[in-house]
């Protein structure tokens, strides 16, 4: 059995199961308790429980999170910052644009 704790970051408020409001942005402990699962070549490491630190005006509040569910609310904070999610591809095209502009002016783009 081992126990790690790591520090995440989230962009803008959020939302996970159990929580009562939304959380503002800011930094968060994350704490994982996983036991291991032996094999002949490697050691495995299995998830038994998340638990995220929450911040609030009565003090700390530890929040069992399903762990798939933490990472796709950290996947979507993230999202605009993803090439591939479609809320970044008017980006995208508006950079690409730039480009095209600036090679045809014999600039580089800034």
């Amino acid at each position: 059995m081992r126990s790690t704790t790591t520090a995440v970051t989230f962009k803008r408020p959020f939302l996970l199961t159990g929580m009562g409001a939304l959380g503002p942005a800011g930094s968060y402990a994350i704490h994982t308790e996983e036991e291991g699962l032996a094999g002949e070549a490697f050691t495995a490491w299995k998830s038994l429980s998340t638990v995220i630190d929450l911040n609030g005006a009565g003090g700390v509040t530890n929040l069992s999170v399903d762990l798939a569910e933490l990472l796709g609310a950290l996947w979507r904070d993230g999202a605009q910052d993803d090439h591939t999610h479609p809320s970044s591809r008017r980006g995208a095209s508006k950079r690409r644009h730039m480009v095209r502009r600036s090679r045809a002016s014999g600039q580089r783009p800034g």
